[in-house]
């Protein structure tokens, strides 16, 4: 077991009806929108930060999003807005 990382590439729209609300991040996954690293996220953060723990927002970072109280075991999902 360990913390294994998904990755949702939305559009601006996209990302704002999630935020919003107005749509479910579970669906998003299920219509198989997602890109899958399992445990590969903790050497990508590592290889793109030179840091082994520390959050610079990165992995760690963005705005929580979908519903009030979603958690998928390490937290809600969340989001990175484009300039990001």
């Amino acid at each position: 077991m360990g913390m294994c990382y998904e990755y949702l590439a939305l559009s601006r729209r996209d990302f704002d009806a999630l935020s919003a609300g107005e749509r479910s991040v579970r669906d998003e996954f299920e219509a198989g929108k997602s890109l899958d690293i399992d445990k590969a996220w903790h050497s990508i953060h590592f290889l793109l930060t030179g840091a082994a723990w520390e959050a610079d927002g990165l992995i760690f970072g963005g705005t929580e999003i979908g519903e009030d109280g979603d958690d998928w075991g390490y937290g809600p999902p969340r989001g990175f807005r484009p300039r990001r």
